[in-house]
Order: structure tokens, then C-alpha cells, then sequence
């Protein structure tokens, strides 16, 4: 039986083009941001000046909130728990009503896009790691009082790499610059550029081939993430996770699907 429960992606040709990867990892070499920060600024289009990389989300955010020591954030939508650890570390106090907001954009609960009013914060702070498998993204069209995220976490389901970028004007670029270590991240990432970048799209297809499925067989409730929320447990062996009155199930790609866990 798949476990479903979490966000692990069962997406057989991913695993297998991830475990690819691993024989050109070379933990001798010593990590290399600059290059990092080249590669993945050109592969997006984006000027380095915007851009900046982090040893995951968490390390972005915990440096993004020692910048607001003494404000408020407030949490638009069900949050990260890591957000609420950054603000309890940088003296960042968390409440209905904050000068910052957070959110999460497709929310990794319920995969809902939820507004924003950038007028209303003087700082907002868009949390897009579900944001690939969502045809509504800030990259690109991004409010000057915000910064976005995004991480390999959930795109190609590496939360043990430690990969995530943030994009956001220059001046906040800038100061969170000085508060990176230029080794503070691993060699892993270097070495499979760009190889891990060209994954992405193929793999967010496969899943939405998989989605495009579910949604003609159950009735479904609105999801942007990378899960469809399904009203009835869907008749696959399978464990998967009820919340509330929907049973979230995470996408894998129609093959395994077919071949693994029908019951029919």
C-alpha cells in the first residue's frame, strides 16, 4: 500500500531520473554559490540583484524576519509551521493583525490561491512552494513590498537537498545577502544543475495528466497544489489523509496509478 499522507511523490520516472543524479554528486568539492546564484538566475530570467538562494525555505524566512524584529506578521490562510518558529526566533510576534503578512499561494492544506491586498502590509511574503503544480504564480509580476519562494521540496519532492530560492527587490536581496555564509549550502546542488531544473517540467505534467484523471472520476473540491481533494476515499489501495470533510491524495504519475494501486 502507498502512503499518501504526505507530500513524498510516488512518481516512478521521477525517482528514478533523481537517482540518476546522485552519481554526479561530489561531496569533495567545495560549494560554489556563485555559481549557483549564475546558473539558476539565467535558467529563470531573473537579474541576480532579484535573486537570491537559501539552504531551504526556512533559512530564507529565518533571515527575511531578523530584518522585522519587534513588528507583527500576520498569517493570510493556514500557515507553514516553520513561519511561526522564524518569528518566535527573530522576536517577530504572530497575530491576526500584523504589518507583515505570510501566505501561502497554492496553501499546502487545502491548495487554495488566496488574495492578497499588497496595500494593506507594509511587507508580504509569498510562500510558493506548491507554486509549479499552480498556473497562477507572483514570479514575474511581483509587488515591490514582497518576496517570493520557492523550493525543490515540493517541485521534485528533495526536502533533504536544502534548495530554495526567493525573489524580491534589490535593496531586500541585498541585505539578505549579508546574512548568507557563502558556504551555506551543499555541493550536491551545483553538481546537478541543470539537470534537476529540466525535471521539473516533465514531472509537474505527468501530475497534471494524473490530476486531469482523478478529477473526471470523483467529485473533487478546488486544489492548486500537488493533491487533489477528493469528497468520497478514492478506490485506489492506498492510505490517504482526511481533513475535514475532503480526503487529500497526492499526485503520482497514471502509470504507477494503473499498474500499483487499483482495485479495480
Amino acid at each position: 500500500m502507498l502512503d499518501l499522507t504526505s507530500n513524498y511523490c510516488y512518481d516512478k520516472f521521477l525517482i528514478s531520473e533523481i537517482k540518476s543524479l546522485y552519481t554526479k554528486i561530489d561531496f569533495h568539492e567545495t560549494p560554489k554559490k556563485d555559481y549557483v546564484l549564475d546558473f539558476t538566475s539565467e535558467f529563470l530570467q531573473i537579474d541576480k540583484v532579484n535573486f537570491e538562494i537559501g539552504f531551504g525555505t526556512i533559512d530564507i524566512v529565518d533571515r527575511l524576519l531578523s530584518l522585522f524584529n519587534g513588528k507583527t506578521l500576520t498569517s493570510i490562510g493556514p500557515y507553514w509551521a516553520g513561519i511561526k518558529w522564524a518569528c518566535e526566533k527573530n522576536n517577530v510576534r504572530f497575530d491576526d493583525k500584523g504589518e507583515i503578512a505570510y501566505v501561502a499561494r497554492p496553501n499546502g492544506r487545502d491548495g487554495l490561491l488566496r488574495d492578497v491586498d499588497f496595500d494593506k502590509y507594509e511587507f508580504v511574503i509569498i510562500d510558493e512552494a506548491y507554486g509549479d503544480f499552480s498556473q497562477e504564480s507572483f514570479l514575474g509580476r511581483l509587488p515591490d513590498n514582497a518576496i517570493l519562494t520557492r523550493t525543490f521540496s515540493k517541485t521534485l519532492s528533495l526536502p533533504g537537498l536544502r534548495f530554495a530560492y526567493c525573489v524580491s527587490n534589490e535593496k531586500i536581496i541585498e541585505r539578505l545577502k549579508k546574512l548568507s555564509h557563502r558556504y551555506s549550502m551543499n555541493s550536491a546542488i551545483q553538481n546537478i544543475f541543470p539537470d534537476a531544473f529540466n525535471l521539473i517540467a516533465p514531472h509537474i505534467n505527468r501530475m497534471l495528466d494524473t490530476k486531469q484523471y482523478l478529477l473526471s472520476k470523483y467529485d473533487t473540491l478546488t486544489s492548486h497544489a500537488n493533491f487533489v481533494r477528493t469528497v468520497v476515499k478514492p478506490k485506489y489501495n492506498v492510505n490517504v489523509q482526511k481533513i475535514n470533510n475532503y480526503y487529500r491524495f497526492t499526485l503520482i504519475d497514471i502509470d504507477t496509478l494503473y499498474e500499483n494501486i487499483h482495485r479495480i
